[in-house]
């Protein structure tokens, strides 16, 4: 296996799925060269392929869980996260990866944590990105900010980022975090893309 199947296999195990399109960003490559290498996969038994019911190919590492409703947010992960990586000398950790690490950390317990969509790990520190494209209930948003400012005075990350898919989203986010304790390690900003 080479290596840029290697990193087309992690790529999966990362976002739980990948597309054409994400190969082609992630590993910058033509779609044709993207194409055979999942081909070759798919034919290897490496990983899976599944088509989703937009008709877009899903390849896998095996049993997955996909609603059609989270594609849109997933596509927008996966486009800031390779926006950030081109931006910063990190490394990143997507959010199907982490929720197995999280299971095989602390067992099905450690599900009720808030899971960033993605994490990215700068000098040697970790920042809790998370994209919201829709509005929350308030309780919800609420509720989810303070699983963060548990996670910010445990050490897990050392600042929490929210790329916001409106103003309304970003204004709300940032009143939610105007208490004195979490507003100087949750940051609220518009998507950059």
């Amino acid at each position: 296996m080479t290596r840029k199947e290697q990193e087309l296999i992690e790529l999966a195990h990362q976002w739980g799925y990948c597309t054409l399109d994400d190969v082609t960003l992630f590993l910058e490559v033509a779609k044709s060269t993207a194409s055979e290498r999942l081909k070759r996969l798919v034919s290897s038994n490496k990983l899976k392929m599944t088509q989703s019911r937009l008709g877009v190919n899903l390849y896998h590492l095996g049993k997955m869980k996909f609603n059609i409703s989270d594609f849109d947010h997933d596509r927008k992960c996966k486009e800031l996260c390779k926006h950030i990586l081109g931006k910063l000398d990190c490394e990143y950790i997507g959010g199907a990866k982490l929720r197995s690490l999280i299971i095989e950390e602390k067992g099905r317990r450690g599900l009720t944590e808030k899971i960033p969509d993605f994490v990215i790990t700068f000098q040697g520190k970790s920042a809790a990105i998370e994209v919201e494209l829709s509005q929350k209930s308030l309780k919800r948003q609420e509720e989810n900010i303070w699983k963060y400012v548990a996670a910010l005075r445990n050490g897990e990350y050392f600042k929490v980022v929210y790329y916001c898919g409106s103003e309304e989203i970003r204004d709300r986010v940032l009143m939610l975090a105007s208490d004195k304790v979490v507003r100087d390690y949750i940051e609220a900003k518009m998507m950059p893309l």
